[in-house]
């Protein structure tokens, strides 16, 4: 069941994180060069994830893949801010995709992430493959780490990392320097970690700390912390639902019921915060008109029945 409760860790539209700069300062816009942030194409993402669940378990998640171009469809539309979006349709980022035989991959040779107690070298997935998001991916073409008990050794709560590549022809080596930001470890308040029981037609409201927003926790210059919750299940979210963080989230009575008829049996609940950079894609050409998303998360992962 771990192989989808972990990473729905989705960097989502929200003001005041575009990053831009040097090769060597948050990923590689030139001066004066033009970059939509958000609004820009897709170039894939970096997605980093420190999940705690219900058991107190403690783990990392890393998923990570480049385009050269996504398909005939450049850009999807990023889920609702502030506000729940239904996800089961797949025409939102970052589960909506083209079919994987319309899309051209780059390849970034070897990937790490620094900054946390130790360097981790993301792994090459060398089969097909279908990530916690449901994107199916090409054999080779995708990176991916999970394991359920080493949290504390390569994400690290309110600590700038780094990313490094050391490229190929057509995609050059990079090091996108302090490019994630991993919020503050929070604790849920209601409800708690236990399985969490939903029922149809009924407003459900969550909460919980906010400790990024205490004096001497802000997030640094450039970053923005938000809030999401999801339902979810092995088909990825249902529901999601993502605002600036709070402390609460309140999930409309006709999401509850969407969630509840994709997953009549319950799933995975997600809550979490996370902040999302969006990074101009340098390739062999130069800069390019897509973005890179880089995603850092602190996450619960539990279970939510549907009664």
């Amino acid at each position: 069941m771990r192989s989808y409760l972990l990473g729905l860790s989705l960097g989502i539209l929200a003001s005041g994180i575009i990053g831009c700069g040097g090769d060597d300062d948050k990923g590689g816009a030139d001066a004066g060069s033009t970059f939509k942030g958000y609004g820009a194409n897709e170039g894939g993402e970096f997605r980093a994830e420190y999940v705690t669940f219900a058991d107190g378990t403690i783990g990392t998640r890393v998923v990570s893949f480049f385009y050269a171009d996504p398909g005939p469809t450049k850009y999807f539309p990023f889920p609702a801010i502030p506000g729940c979006t239904d996800m089961t349709g797949l025409k939102n980022w970052p589960m909506a995709t083209n079919p994987v035989a319309e899309r051209t991959y780059l390849d970034p040779g070897t990937i790490t992430m620094s900054g946390g107690a130790k360097t981790l070298t993301v792994p090459r997935q060398t089969a097909e493959g279908v990530d916690f998001l449901n994107r199916t991916h090409s054999a080779n073409n995708w990176f991916f780490y999970f394991n359920p008990t080493d949290g504390a050794d390569y994400v690290k709560a309110q600590t700038l990392q780094s990313v490094a590549i050391t490229g190929s022809d057509k995609f050059p080596a990079q090091t996108f320097t302090d490019v994630l930001y991993t919020p503050a470890a929070f604790q849920l308040n209601a409800p708690g970690l236990g399985p969490v029981a939903v029922p149809a037609g009924m407003d459900q409201t969550f909460t919980w700390g906010t400790p990024d927003s205490m004096a001497g926790s802000m997030p640094p210059a450039g970053f923005t912390i938000m809030s999401l919750l999801a339902f979810s299940g092995d088909q990825g979210p249902a529901v999601l639902c993502v605002e600036p963080n709070d402390g609460s989230i309140t999930v409309p009575a006709a999401m509850v019921d969407i969630a509840r008829a994709k997953y009549p049996q319950g799933g995975t609940l997600a809550r979490q915060t996370f902040a999302h950079n969006p990074i101009q894609m340098k390739d062999s050409t130069g800069l390019t008109d897509r973005r890179i998303d880089f995603i850092s998360t602190w996450c619960f992962a539990t279970s939510w029945t549907a009664p």
